[in-house]
C-alpha cells in the first residue's frame, strides 16, 4: 500500500442525524459515535470497514462531502502545497482520541480536499473499490484548469495522467491514475457547479433505483441516470441538506 490515496470521506452538514438517516437507507451504511468526537459526529462503516464519518457543521462554511488523502507527513504534505500554489483552510491538527492528523488545503483554483496520517500505524487503506456497493467508485474535480490542477496533484501526491477525452465545447476529461489504479478525472467545471470542487462517487446496485430512493427522501437528481464510455451509469444529485454527491453503477 502506498501513500496518495483516498483514504476517508468526510460530510459536513447542518443535520447530521438526517443525513444519517438518508445515508444509511440509500447506501447500506451504519454509523457509531465515539465519545471522544464532539455531539454531531459518527463514524461511517460500510460492510463492517470504516470509509468515513459525518460531522457536524460549525463556522461560516458549507455543507460538503470532502475527500481525505493518505499522506506520510501532514505538516510537510500541507506546507508543500503552498509552495505549489495552493492554500491552507485549516493548518495540520491532531484528531481528539488519537486518530492520526489532519488538515484541509485547497488546490489552485480553490478546490477543497484534506490530508490525513496515521500515528505510526502506516498507510491506511483505500476507500476507492470499483464495483463494491458503499464504497467510493470515482473521484472527479471540476476546476478552472485542468493542465495547472493535474501538475498541482502530481507534484503534491504523485498523482499520473492517463489519457484525454475530447468532450468537443466542454473541453478534455483527463483519466489520472493512484498509485497505478484509475481512480478519477478532472474537467473544466461545469454551469451547474458554481465554484472549482472535488465530487465524490460512491457505488450503487442500480442508479435508477437510487434515483428514486433519492427523490422519495427528500434530495434531489439533477443529472442522469447517464451511460458513461466504461458502460457504467451515474446520476449527480444532491441530498436533503443541499449537498452534493454522485452514484455509480455497473448496469442501469
Amino acid at each position: 500500500m502506498a501513500y496518495g490515496g483516498l483514504c476517508w470521506a468526510e460530510l459536513n452538514t447542518g443535520d447530521p442525524k438526517s443525513a444519517a438517516e438518508f445515508y444509511g437507507t440509500l447506501l447500506g451504511w451504519s454509523f457509531t459515535s465515539h465519545p471522544d468526537m464532539p455531539e454531531g459526529f459518527s463514524f461511517i462503516e460500510n460492510a463492517g470497514e470504516g470509509i468515513g464519518d459525518i460531522e457536524k457543521l460549525e463556522g461560516a462554511g458549507g455543507s460538503c462531502w470532502r475527500g481525505i488523502i493518505a499522506v506520510e507527513d501532514v505538516d510537510k504534505t500541507a506546507a508543500k502545497a503552498e509552495t505549489l500554489g495552493g492554500r491552507i483552510i485549516t493548518p495540520p491538527l491532531d484528531i481528539p482520541g488519537g486518530f492520526g492528523r489532519v488538515a484541509i488545503l485547497a488546490d489552485p483554483s480553490g478546490a477543497e480536499l484534506a490530508i490525513h496520517m496515521t500515528n505510526g500505524r502506516g498507510v491506511p487503506p483505500t476507500i476507492h473499490r470499483d464495483g463494491v456497493p458503499g464504497f467510493m467508485g470515482w473521484f472527479e474535480l471540476y476546476t478552472k484548469d485542468v493542465d495547472e490542477a493535474m501538475a498541482f496533484y502530481n507534484a503534491l501526491f504523485g498523482w499520473e495522467k492517463e489519457q484525454d477525452m475530447d468532450m468537443g465545447e466542454a473541453g478534455v476529461y483527463r483519466l489520472f491514475t493512484v498509485n497505478g489504479v484509475q481512480t478519477g478525472g478532472m474537467m473544466k467545471a461545469m454551469d451547474m457547479v458554481p465554484q472549482p470542487t472535488w465530487n465524490l462517487y460512491f457505488n450503487c446496485n442500480s442508479v435508477e433505483a437510487a434515483a428514486e430512493r433519492i427523490k422519495e427522501a427528500g434530495g434531489a437528481v439533477f443529472m442522469g441516470p447517464h451511460e458513461v464510455p466504461d458502460d457504467s451509469w451515474i446520476i449527480m444529485a444532491q441530498d436533503p441538506q443541499g449537498v452534493m454527491f454522485s452514484l455509480v453503477s455497473s448496469g442501469k
